[in-house]
């Protein structure tokens, strides 16, 4: 727990501008998600672009052992987005 609330710091303290200007461009994109959904899409965001980049010299080197392909940072970034737009525009049941 001290650890998650020291990355909510940090992330506030360094990034809060950021974070707040992505908040504010996916509130006006998608205004028919509640606060609370809002929050939920972007820790499941956040949680795989941090994952994804502080791993992302193993996931290189995977995909080049398992799947033959040479990704560099660029290219994991272009893979994830379509990802995460899915996961921002799910629908909510």
């Amino acid at each position: 727990m001290d650890n998650q609330g020291f990355l909510r710091w940090f992330i506030i303290n360094h990034y809060g501008d950021v974070v707040e200007h992505f908040t504010q461009c996916i509130r006006r994109a998608a205004p028919a998600l509640s606060s609370a959904e809002l929050f939920w899409r972007l820790h499941f965001t956040l949680g795989t672009v941090v994952f994804t980049m502080a791993s992302s010299e193993a996931l290189r080197d995977i995909a080049r052992h398992d799947f033959n392909e040479d990704i560099d940072v660029e290219g994991l970034v272009r893979r994830v987005i379509p990802y995460l737009a899915s996961g921002m525009e799910a629908r909510t049941d």
